[in-house]
């Protein structure tokens, strides 16, 4: 069965580590694939020093339930070693993220907490963000994330003073705020062990400066370009490179020119497209009849079951929200009054 599956990779970091995970799939059926983004950069006034476009991190509540139940429940020597096998699992977890968490701690699941594996990648992700993003925070830092992310202003002003509700969702949204930018920050996830985020190449096809923590992969596509990227390996490192990129503006028009042109040798979905059909076997592009080696640039018929507009995706969304209404309140009402909340 091994032969059904294929590994599309984003670089040699991740090619080589799944090479170890997954010993008995042939290397014939192993691809490196690379980054790719459709942003353009575009000239207009840069009036953020620093953006971030992202989240601390998907956490939930699970956490703080998890700590509530089990204080009401437990003695303090109890509570104690429950919390130093949690900080222990964010350490570990964020030295190796594949290490397997053999057990949950006491009555986890009893307290309907979610996965716990999840809850604890989730932490470290957060902790790191925050020291980074506050490190930063008072040299002109514009945060565009969820609501969520305003629940900072109980740890430090600097981060919600930072932070701005206008959503910044779509390629548009991304193209005018990173462009407007002078640096933008990629941040690092605490499952990420190896090569980087969709969003390394996007902030590097605009005018702003991509600042990432250390990537082996990243520095290796930038060496022809750029001597020495610059790359941070902790949240104070991270602050004196970004003061330099502020102060000094021709280093940094220069490391952001040869950004850009990394990304149009390297990294733009119309060749990818066309590796990626080579892969599979399965023609993505629609080819010219005049010249079957060039590519129209249209996407081919293969996709189009997957036209599904935006209407007919918010339509679905809201029948389900509303069903699982439903059927929720079957569990809590008598079914006659259920019945004519529905009518």
């Amino acid at each position: 069965h091994y032969d059904r599956y294929y590994f599309i990779h984003h670089g040699e970091d991740t090619y080589s580590q799944s090479h170890e995970v997954f010993k008995d799939f042939p290397e014939s059926h192993h691809f490196i694939f690379g980054y790719a983004s459709d942003l353009k950069k575009k000239d207009i006034p840069q009036d953020i020093n620093i953006s971030f476009i992202g989240g601390l991190g998907n956490w939930d509540d699970s956490n703080i339930r998890y700590w509530t139940m089990a204080y009401l429940r437990n003695k303090p020597d109890v509570l104690n070693n429950i919390k130093d096998k949690f900080i222990n699992d964010i350490e570990e977890l964020g030295e190796n993220p594949l290490k397997i968490i053999e057990e949950e701690p006491l009555n986890w699941k009893l307290y309907r907490c979610s996965n716990y594996r999840q809850t604890v990648i989730m932490n470290g992700t957060v902790l790191k963000r925050f020291d980074i993003l506050r490190n930063v925070g008072d040299l002109g830092l514009k945060v565009f994330s969820y609501p969520k992310f305003i629940e900072v202003i109980n740890f430090d002003l600097n981060l919600a003073k930072a932070y701005d509700f206008t959503p910044s969702l779509s390629l548009e949204d991304s193209e005018y705020n990173f462009n407007r930018s002078k640096i933008s920050l990629n941040l690092p996830h605490a499952h990420a062990q190896n090569g980087f985020s969709c969003r390394v190449c996007a902030i590097m096809a605009s005018n702003a400066f991509m600042l990432s923590d250390y990537r082996r992969d990243l520095g290796l596509l930038m060496k022809p370009y750029f001597k020495d990227f610059p790359m941070f390996t902790s949240a104070a490192e991270a602050r004196e490179i970004a003061k330099k990129l502020l102060t000094e503006e021709n280093y940094r028009k220069d490391a952001v020119a040869a950004s850009q042109q990394m990304v149009e040798e390297n990294c733009r979905f119309e060749p990818k497209i066309r590796d990626l059909s080579n892969i599979l076997g399965i023609n993505l592009y629609n080819i010219s009849d005049e010249n079957p080696n060039v590519c129209s640039g249209k996407v081919s018929k293969h996709f189009d079951n997957y036209n599904m507009t935006i209407k007919e995706v918010k339509k679905r969304k809201k029948r389900n929200v509303f069903d699982k209404v439903i059927h929720e309140s079957k569990k809590l009402l008598p079914w006659c009054i259920a019945r004519k909340l529905i009518k």
